[in-house]
């Protein structure tokens, strides 16, 4: 997951926090509500991360980031 820190940077809050706000649940929440999500979330990305790095060599967006700078 090291070398798709951006993705997983930019990820966290399209992809996490939006679901929050589609499903109305990013406010008034428990701490055991927050840790779950939390926790399944990042394994989610880490799953996500083996799967992409056995097919690509760079994650999504670290691949856009180095042909915009070539």
């Amino acid at each position: 997951t090291g070398q798709m820190s951006l993705t997983h940077y930019v990820g966290h809050v399209v992809i996490g926090i939006g679901i929050l706000i589609i499903c109305q649940k990013l406010e008034n929440q428990t701490l055991a509500f927050s840790m779950l999500y939390a926790c399944c979330y990042f394994l989610g990305c880490v799953f996500v991360s083996v799967w992409w790095r056995a097919k690509h060599h760079r994650g999504p967006l670290e691949f856009m980031m180095r042909k915009w700078s070539l």
